[in-house]
């Protein structure tokens, strides 16, 4: 058993682990510990005498464990990346395409005039063309009945201006 007297090695090395190295960087000192921890995992789960069988047995959990571990900080760790895995494509990457596209194709929308059918203050509706949408004043406040104008066609959000009478 391990006695507890100060210059035990392993009192030694964690409290080194504990007040030298936390300090700084992961390193070394951490990969030596991972391995070691493992090593005690092992052993612990084989005894000091066994069989092939059993060795082999213990590695195969080791390494279940292990890997669900690094699955699991795989999983976190993607959607901050701007790795794109076999097609699949992350938030980002969806919301810039989705922007260039509005941005290339005119907007049939754009120019065209109405009515606002609520008080805009700023969101509310409008009929233009014979069709209601659901609109967003471009500055503050617009009148019920007021003419407005779409300026600007986000996809789902059409933003308009109330056009200034002659």
């Amino acid at each position: 058993m391990l006695g507890w007297r100060v210059g035990n090695p392993w009192i030694i090395a964690i409290l080194l682990e504990v007040f030298v190295f936390t300090v700084t960087d992961f390193g070394v000192a951490g990969i030596v510990g991972l391995m070691l921890i493992g090593l005690g995992f092992y052993t612990a789960m084989t005894g000091p005498l066994t069989q092939p069988a059993q060795a082999v047995s213990a590695l195969g959990a080791v390494a279940l464990v292990a890997s669900l571990v690094g699955f699991a900080a795989f999983l976190t760790w993607i959607p901050r990346s701007r790795l794109r895995l076999g097609g699949v494509l992350l938030k980002s990457a969806i919301e810039e395409r989705a922007v260039e596209r509005l941005r290339a194709s005119p907007s049939p929308y754009v120019g065209k005039q109405g009515k606002a059918l609520t008080d805009l203050h700023p969101v509310g509706k409008a009929k233009i063309d014979d069709e209601v949408l659901d609109v967003v004043a471009e500055e503050g406040f617009i009148a019920k009945g007021s003419a407005v104008e779409i300026v600007r066609d986000e996809g789902y959000r059409k933003v308009v201006r109330r056009v200034k009478e002659v």
